[in-house]
């Protein structure tokens, strides 16, 4: 008997021991934005679409006294519903994505006030939550049957992956596979190449900043 009160006791501490990690394990979890109604802010700063809401013990969200504020969020190919009383899932498989236009490519270094606003798309940051997330970016090239690959700013950073086109290829499609081969880096700013034979076209040359949240 007391062998067995001294195994419980044991097996007790251990998980006593074991919590703060646990705790400390789930105390942030990252969400990429997709849409926001209200001025909900996080550690100081307002949550805008695109961008990343966390949830965690040392996360600070203020949400507006008035209204009824939310945030739709997507991680992991599932998309949530954010409001001050919790997260639920609305979607089991999420199909919105961050998406480049081309008012982003001819503003370049614009900024305005409100959410809306058009912002150059190499003064933004993209985010990419989970290993099923994705992003889409527009393709301006009209050539067929190319090699299409990411290739890093950095050119101290030897990257340079093939990327997919959208079935009708007027997307490019950004995936986390991107940082299988910079581990353990976990943000890379790329441009986008294109070839065929002599034809060689590179779009987005100021960059796209990606960042990859697990």
């Amino acid at each position: 008997m007391a062998a067995s009160k001294k195994n419980k006791l044991t097996f007790l501490l251990l998980i006593l021991f074991m919590l703060p990690f646990s705790i400390n394990l789930q105390a942030q979890v990252s969400y990429r934005v997709l849409k926001v109604h209200g001025q909900i802010t996080q550690n100081g700063k307002v949550i805008k679409k695109g961008g990343v809401f966390i949830r965690g013990s040392k996360i600070r969200t203020i949400w507006p006294q008035s209204g009824n504020p939310w945030i739709h969020a997507t991680r992991k190919g599932k998309t949530y519903s954010i409001t001050r009383n919790g997260i639920k899932e609305i979607s089991h498989h999420s199909t919105d994505v961050q998406l480049t236009e081309t008012k982003y490519l001819i503003h370049r270094g614009f900024s305005f006030s409100d959410a809306d606003s058009i912002i150059h798309y190499s003064n933004q940051n993209y985010y990419l939550i989970g290993k099923n997330d994705f992003l889409l970016f527009e393709r301006k090239s009209k050539e067929n049957n190319v090699l299409v690959e990411a290739v890093s700013v950095d050119t101290t950073i030897n990257l340079r992956v093939p990327i997919n086109l959208t079935e009708n290829e007027r997307y490019y499609v950004i995936t986390p596979v991107l940082f299988k081969r910079i581990k353990p880096q976990t943000s890379v700013k790329i441009y986008i190449h294109e070839s065929k034979d002599d034809y060689i076209y590179d779009d987005y040359r100021y960059g796209l900043e990606i960042h990859y949240l697990k």
